[in-house]
């Protein structure tokens, strides 16, 4: 398993370390923030998929979200830093785009699809878009929507 790790200036830095201390257990999409001072990540440390977010010395890990029975992943960070955005396949087989504050709080769901698959959020340079791959019409598309769920 080779494992990421970021310094404050962002860079990221491949190792085959596993006792990184910050993270535990299978990992996945590991982000760092525009700054490099917060890494957020998916694990399972919980005995469910989670998204967190540690420092890039692999200190101060903090759980965002609290999942049992669903499964977050692919987060994202705004521009600013100030928000993340991700996939959650909650309570159904579909996931939808979700945005919260990178300390976890108010967690948002921006899409509601009981039928189509979506995926790879990602932000404008701006912050002002969140744009993500779906198959609502048969194809993958690119679709956009604000990041307060409007348009």
């Amino acid at each position: 398993v080779i494992l990421l790790t970021a310094s404050v200036s962002g860079r990221l830095t491949f190792t085959a370390d596993r006792k990184y201390p910050g993270i535990q257990g299978p990992r996945h999409w590991l982000r760092t923030s525009p700054d490099g001072s917060k890494i957020a990540f998916v694990s399972y440390r919980s005995g469910s998929a989670d998204v967190y977010v540690m420092d890039p010395d692999g200190s101060n890990v903090t759980r965002l979200t609290n999942a049992p029975s669903s499964w977050p992943y692919e987060p994202c960070w705004s521009p600013d830093g100030k928000q993340i955005a991700f996939m959650w396949k909650h309570g159904g087989i579909y996931p939808d785009l979700y945005v919260m504050n990178a300390d976890g709080s108010n967690q948002r769901r921006l899409t509601n699809s009981t039928s189509v698959s979506k995926s790879d959020p990602a932000w404008s340079p701006d912050g002002r878009h969140i744009l993500f791959t779906s198959y609502a019409d048969g194809d993958e598309d690119l679709w956009m929507v604000n990041p307060d769920g409007s348009n």
